[in-house]
C-alpha cells in the first residue's frame, strides 16, 4: 500500500524547495557555501580605509609594509615602555627598536604615570656587517615635575634614520616614576 502523504509534509517540502529556489534565483550563497565554511574569504579594502568593516589579512599585511601599523620599523611612530615593576625606573633601563627604511625624526613625546622628573637619552647607532656600532646620544628628551611632555625635531643633533640605523632610548635618571612611554614620531 502506498504510503500517505500529507498536506504538510507537501507544505515542508514545497517550502524548502522555494527558499532553495529563491536562494538560487538572487545570487545568494548556498548555505553550505566554501565561503562561509573552511578559511572564510572576503574582498580586501583598499589601503587606506579606516571603517569598522572587516579587515582580510592581504589589507593587514599590506598596511603594516607601507608603514600604517604604528610601531613598526617601516614607518609611523616609534615606541619605548619603561617599567619598573611598582619601583621607581632605575639609570640605564633601555630598549632598541631597529629601524628598516629612510625615516626622518619629526618629533617626541614623553608620558609618565606620575608626577615626577625623567630623563631619557635617545641614542642612534648603525649596523654593518651585522654588528650595531657604538651609540651616541642625539637628543635628551626630558620631564619636570609632570606626567607628559613633547616637543619637535628641534634639538636633535640627527634627524634622519636609515635602514642601518638602531635607536636606543635609555633612561638616564628617575624620580618618583615607575612606567612612562617615549614615542619618537618618524
Amino acid at each position: 500500500m502506498a504510503d500517505l502523504i500529507t498536506s504538510n509534509a507537501v507544505d515542508a517540502f514545497m517550502q524548502a524547495a522555494d527558499a532553495a529556489t529563491a536562494r538560487t534565483a538572487i545570487g545568494a550563497a548556498a548555505l553550505a557555501s566554501p565561503i562561509f565554511t573552511g578559511t572564510p574569504a572576503a574582498p580586501t579594502a583598499t589601503p587606506g580605509t579606516n571603517t569598522t568593516q572587516l579587515a582580510t589579512t592581504a589589507f593587514v599585511t599590506a598596511a603594516v609594509a607601507a608603514g600604517n601599523g604604528g610601531n613598526g620599523g617601516n614607518g609611523g611612530d616609534l615606541g619605548f615602555a619603561f617599567d619598573g615593576a611598582g619601583s621607581t625606573l632605575t639609570a640605564g633601563l633601555a630598549g632598541d627598536r631597529q629601524i628598516n627604511a629612510t625615516r626622518t625624526i619629526t618629533g617626541w613625546s614623553l608620558l609618565s604615570n606620575a608626577s615626577g622628573s625623567l630623563s631619557v637619552l635617545i641614542r642612534k647607532a648603525t649596523i654593518s656587517g651585522g654588528t650595531v656600532g657604538s651609540f651616541s646620544t642625539i637628543y635628551t628628551a626630558a620631564l619636570s615635575s609632570a606626567q607628559f611632555a613633547s616637543g619637535d625635531g628641534t634639538g636633535f643633533t640627527s634627524t634622519a634614520l636609515t635602514a642601518t640605523d638602531v635607536l636606543r632610548a635609555e633612561v638616564a635618571s628617575a624620580s618618583g616614576i615607575s612606567k612612562a612611554t617615549l614615542i619618537i614620531k618618524a
